[in-house]
């Protein structure tokens, strides 16, 4: 029987984000950007990996669940599985993803320039004046790249806190309204991921405590991003609470 090895003290990354179905799971891995679809059997053997399980261990509880299954065959299919977790880095040490210079300068900058304590209740401007930061919003996530890096986007739009202010007025609908216009004056397509997360931005701007949601569906698989303000989605459907399991909010 060929022996089975130990996953080399290897511990699931603090950065995934598990949605699970009964027909399996989806992992968002918020440093890399990174989905992987699971079948059932995967997950299991997942949790069990979260509970700092070696593969020898594992392959003895699958043992007991498949008695018809050779325990070679499900060595093998353990070990590989977990090497495939291992090479795409959602198993191992949990290093944050190294972010640019101009990445941390802007940070930097935002918290500089950062309302903070009490203050006077926030009052949005003129649509014009919304719309032209909605506009603005939009291609500043173009320019930073957050597109094609999801771990500054996700660091970017958590890090950004509400104000101590606090707003007033009907400050959603005139916001949401402004990113509407924006994104059909944008002269490219917004996927979901830059919209939510400039339109989180912009809500928080003005003292509203919103949240960039993530979820997933598993068949098919598909990921999605929306607002939602004390729990209610906004400037979006509220089916995607029921279509799409919950990953993370930021």
């Amino acid at each position: 029987m060929k022996k089975v090895t130990k996953p080399g003290g290897l511990c699931v990354s603090g950065s995934v984000r598990l949605a699970e179905t009964q027909d399996g799971a989806a992992l968002l891995d918020v440093r890399q950007g990174l989905c992987f679809g699971m079948t059932p059997v995967g997950t299991k053997i997942w949790h069990l990996l979260k509970q700092r399980c070696s593969v020898d261990q594992i392959v003895d509880c699958l043992c007991t669940d498949y008695k018809s299954i050779p325990r070679e065959r499900i060595a093998d299919d353990v070990t590989e599985f977990v090497r495939a977790l291992k090479d795409k880095r959602l198993l191992g040490m949990d290093h944050r993803a190294p972010t640019s210079g101009l990445f941390t300068w802007l940070l930097a900058f935002v918290e500089r320039h950062r309302l903070v304590g009490k203050s006077p209740p926030v009052r949005t401007k003129t649509p014009r004046f919304l719309f032209l930061r909605a506009l603005l919003g939009l291609a500043a996530f173009d320019l930073f790249r957050f597109g094609t890096n999801f771990c500054c986007a996700y660091e970017f739009v958590r890090g950004w806190k509400v104000p101590g202010s606090q707003s007033s007025g009907d400050v959603v609908n005139e916001v949401c309204q402004a990113m509407n216009y924006a994104c059909v004056w944008y002269p490219k397509r917004i996927l979901c991921l830059q919209r939510s997360a400039v339109l989180t931005v912009l809500l928080r701007s003005y003292g509203v405590p919103a949240r960039m949601v993530l979820g997933a569906q598993k068949l098919p698989f598909k990921a999605h991003a929306w607002v939602e303000v004390d729990g209610r989605v906004i400037n979006e459907s509220p089916d995607v609470q029921t279509i799409y399991m919950l990953w993370d909010q930021c």
